[in-house]
This record gives structure tokens, C-alpha cells and sequence, in this order.
């Protein structure tokens, strides 16, 4: 094949690729020519002479644009013309036309687009005649000077009533407070003994203090501790402060009953011995401690009875004396008495 021959074929080809794409044709239809917001129509595209092609790209919803939704599609192949139908909502507010769109054919991995022309149409807002939309409005009724004054009249009647039953109302409803009890004096306490503070310790001891005892030491420092403070109490010797040695002593200067100074001395001598010279007592040891505490209780009661009654007789006119002074006449409201508590 000569060079002029080989040309002349490639110059046909090349004049057979344009009049393919020039071949297709592709054109589109809009069933409605006026839209307003939300209205929701179809719009068809149309496609002649496919069938050299494997395949064809339809418009999607980028091309249509935001202001129309694609709610369905449906396509047709009656052999000659590939259509297909879109049922568009429209939701523009001005936009009258529908753009241009591409449809894509592709042969093998080659793809090649034609054009579906737009349509146009005509925007329906929502006022139809602006005349009408600022139309003056019709006053509903027309009053005269007497109904005015008549309404007044009555919305003031209604007023002036309403105020006058709710004052009624309030009134009747009145709760009158009772007055008020004055308060019961709270009772004194009673008197409480140095007698009754020893048996309450004691049974505080028994009870706290249950075998197996391992803290052995403070059942002893607490019996020590509450009969020396019965003793210091009731017998006014130094009992906290004093060996039982030293406070047999000052007990014999007091004339302590004999029975009642044995079991006494038993218990603190004992005490003693556990504080100061580390003696480990047995369960044996601790049970007559306890025994002969409770003793020194009981005979207490009887040989301290007497000291009992003094001590209580002197707190009483103690606390007289103190009431006494802070009770005096006022030389100011006429000489009503008045209380004041001394500092």
C-alpha cells in the first residue's frame, strides 16, 4: 500500500468518528408549564439510536440541582427509543427551568455524553394578586359611643364584684391563731448520788469487761478509779492522789467501818500491785475484785447514809442561794420584778 492510499483510509475514518456522535439524539419533555412550591410532576428523557453502545449513564440527582428531589424513576426500551421518566418535587422559590442534562454512553471503556436540552417554566408563588393580598381590611363590627361606654360599664361592675367576694371569701376563710400554751417547766433531775455513780460504774465494768479478759489493766485502773472518787467524794480524803497505804490512814482518821474498810483495801491493794508492779491477776483474782467492790457498795448504802442526806441538803441550798441572787426588784416599770442570770 502506497503512503497516499493509507492516508486517504485514515481520512475516512477520522470523518466517520464525528457523524456516530453527531447520529445521537437526545431530547427531553416537561408535562407541566407552571409550578409552585411542593408541586410534583415528571420530566422525560429521551434517547434515539443506542444500539451501538453497552450502556447508558442517566442523568442523577447532582444534575437536576437543590431545588428539585428525584422521588422516582422508571425507564423504557421499546427497541428504537431508551427513555426514562423522573417524578420530580420542585422546591425553588424564583428558579424557572430545569437545566440541561448529560446522558452518558459508554462503548467499552470509552464514554461519550450527549446533551437533553432544559425546560422552562412558569413560577407560581403563593399570593395570585397583590392587589388582593394588600387589600384594606373590613373592620368585623362597628361600635357605637353608647355600646362602648355600656361594655365599660359592665367589665368595671365585674371588676368592683370580683373584688368584693374575694374579700368575703378571705374573711370567712380567716384562720384565728389559738393562743399559744405556755411551755410545762421541764422537771429538775434528780438527784444523783455519789453512791448511785459508783453502782453505775460498776455495772459498766461487769458488763464491758467479759473473761477471756486481755486488757486485764484497765478493768483494774477503772475499779481503782471509781472507788477512790466515791471516797474523795463522800469521805473528803485524797483518795486519787494516795497509795493504799497512805489512804488506809486517812480512812482509820475518819473512823471507816471495819467490815467495810476489809474488802476495801483488798480490792486497791490489788490494783495497786496490777498498775505498779506488773502482777498478772488469774480469772480467780479478777471475779473477788469484783465481789468485794460490790461489797464496799452495799455496805456504802447503809454506813454512808447519813453523809448521803447531808450532801444532798447542802446542794439544795446551794442552788436556793444562786436562784435567791439572781431574783430582784426592778427600780424601773414600776416596780414589777424581774429575772436576770448573774455572770
Amino acid at each position: 500500500m502506497t503512503r497516499t492510499g493509507f492516508l486517504l483510509i485514515l481520512l475516512l475514518l477520522l470523518a466517520l468518528l464525528p457523524l456516530r456522535v453527531v447520529s445521537q439524539d437526545a431530547s427531553s419533555s416537561l408535562e407541566v408549564d407552571t409550578l409552585s412550591v411542593g408541586d410534583t410532576f415528571t420530566f422525560t428523557v429521551m434517547l434515539r439510536d443506542w444500539e451501538d453502545y453497552d450502556e447508558v449513564i442517566y442523568p442523577d440527582s447532582a444534575q437536576f440541582g437543590g431545588d428539585f428531589e428525584i422521588l422516582n424513576r422508571s425507564e423504557l426500551d421499546d427497541g428504537m427509543i431508551k427513555s426514562i421518566t423522573y417524578e420530580l418535587q420542585y422546591f425553588g422559590a424564583g428558579n424557572t427551568y430545569v437545566p440541561d442534562l448529560e446522558v452518558g454512553l459508554r462503548s467499552g471503556q470509552d464514554t461519550t455524553y450527549v446533551s437533553s436540552p432544559g425546560r422552562s417554566f412558569v413560577f407560581e408563588g403563593m399570593v395570585e394578586d397583590e392587589s388582593e393580598a394588600f387589600r384594606p381590611l373590613k373592620p368585623l363590627f362597628e361600635f357605637s359611643a353608647l355600646a362602648i361606654w355600656l361594655w365599660v360599664g359592665i367589665l368595671a361592675f365585674l371588676a368592683v364584684a370580683g373584688t368584693l367576694a374575694y374579700l368575703y371569701w378571705k374573711e370567712k376563710t380567716r384562720v384565728i391563731p389559738e393562743p399559744e400554751e405556755e411551755p410545762e417547766p421541764e422537771p429538775e433531775p434528780a438527784w444523783e448520788s455519789p453512791l448511785d455513780r459508783l453502782n453505775a460504774e460498776l455495772w459498766r465494768i461487769r458488763e464491758e469487761y467479759q473473761p477471756p479478759l486481755e486488757y486485764f489493766d484497765l478493768l483494774f485502773r477503772d475499779l481503782s478509779y471509781a472507788l477512790r472518787k466515791y471516797l474523795s467524794e463522800v469521805h473528803e480524803v485524797p483518795a486519787l492522789e494516795s497509795t493504799h497505804t497512805e489512804l488506809e490512814e486517812h480512812l482509820n482518821r475518819r473512823m471507816l467501818p471495819a467490815d467495810m474498810m476489809r474488802p476495801l483495801l483488798r480490792v486497791l491493794k490489788l490494783c495497786d500491785r496490777v498498775k505498779f508492779a506488773g502482777f498478772r491477776p488469774h480469772q480467780q483474782d479478777i471475779d473477788e475484785a469484783l465481789r468485794d467492790a460490790g461489797e464496799v457498795s452495799t455496805l456504802a448504802a447503809d454506813y454512808d447514809r447519813g453523809l448521803m442526806h447531808l450532801m444532798r441538803l447542802f446542794e439544795e441550798e446551794e442552788e436556793e442561794a444562786v436562784s435567791d441572787e439572781t431574783e430582784y426588784i426592778s427600780p424601773v416599770n414600776n416596780g414589777s420584778p424581774k429575772k436576770e442570770v448573774s455572770v
